[in-house]
């Protein structure tokens, strides 16, 4: 009997040793993934608090986004007064000493000097918010995403279409246009200007990329426009030379300069204070060769 039962416990041992040994690889797997599910949640955790420091952070920019505008609009408008303020305090002067012009005449140059002042202090704040951050963003992205031809097509392009919106190359413009009688077209000279400015900033953008010395640029366009002067009509002397003047003014230099600083600065190994400025230099010689050809046309 003791025999009989010694054996079957021996074969239920057997069996249950047999059960254990093929339940032990998923038991030991289902393990290890409880383990890894404790491990990974808080990891889990980590990355909702990573994500709600984050939003925290991103508030907080926000926060000091509107910060930052509002004291710029307070610097920009002290900018501005200090501009203005001089020449409006020497008319004032001017008016009680001296002039004594009329009362309306006086009042309208007061109205019109506060109307500059709303004027230039818009005018900073487009700038600062749209040319220049827009002017960098095309600048570094070009060398990114295109060749050499069309960097230098969009650059000439940007130059060209730039220089149209200037206000005072339309002043120059006119003033030429006024003074000739209609010889020297308004439509022509605003071209032509255009059309130097694109072809320097194209040839600025190519310094840049490939590491033409800017000097050698310089020189060439000033000998140049040293010969040129021998040849061109004497009419359009002074006017090829205010016209590179104009191209200087207050929308050309911020997205020209803004241009060169992003491009130069996502090109590896390059220096953008080295390589950055000089631009508009060199795009003001453009204006001056493309007047004196065309005075050369004229003649």
């Amino acid at each position: 009997m003791k025999a009989t039962w010694y054996k079957s416990s021996r074969r239920v041992a057997s069996r249950g040793w047999n059960a254990l040994a093929l339940l032990w690889p998923p038991t030991i797997s289902l393990a290890c993934n409880m383990h890894e599910m404790r491990l990974r949640r808080p990891a889990q955790e980590l990355s909702l608090a990573e994500a709600e420091l984050a939003a925290i952070d991103a508030a907080l920019n926000s926060r000091a986004r509107k910060i930052y505008m509002g004291s710029g609009l307070w610097e920009d408008l002290l900018e501005v007064v200090q501009a203005v303020m001089p020449i409006t305090l020497v008319v004032v002067l001017l008016q009680v000493t001296v002039i004594s012009m009329p009362l309306v005449t006086f009042l309208r140059f007061l109205i019109g000097a506060l109307m500059v002042m709303l004027g230039l202090l818009l005018f900073l704040r487009g700038v600062k918010t749209g040319l220049l951050p827009i002017g960098e963003i095309i600048g570094a992205e070009l060398p990114k995403r295109g060749s050499l031809s069309f960097i230098l097509l969009v650059a000439f392009f940007l130059g060209l279409v730039v220089t149209i919106a200037e206000p005072d190359v339309r002043v120059l413009a006119h003033q030429a246009d006024l003074v000739s009688g209609g010889r020297i077209g308004k439509t022509v000279l605003v071209l032509t200007v255009a059309l130097g400015v694109g072809i320097f900033v194209c040839l600025a953008m190519l310094r840049i990329i490939v590491g033409i010395p800017i000097a050698w640029l310089f020189a060439g366009g000033y000998l140049t426009i040293l010969v040129l002067s021998f040849f061109t009509s004497p009419d359009f002397v002074p006017i090829s030379f205010d016209a590179g003047g104009v191209t200087t003014g207050p929308v050309t230099v911020p997205f020209i300069l803004a241009l060169g600083i992003g491009t130069a600065t996502v090109l590896g190994g390059r220096s953008s204070l080295d390589n950055s400025f000089g631009l508009v230099g060199l795009a003001s010689i453009g204006p001056v060769l493309g007047v004196m050809i065309l005075g050369m046309i004229y003649k």
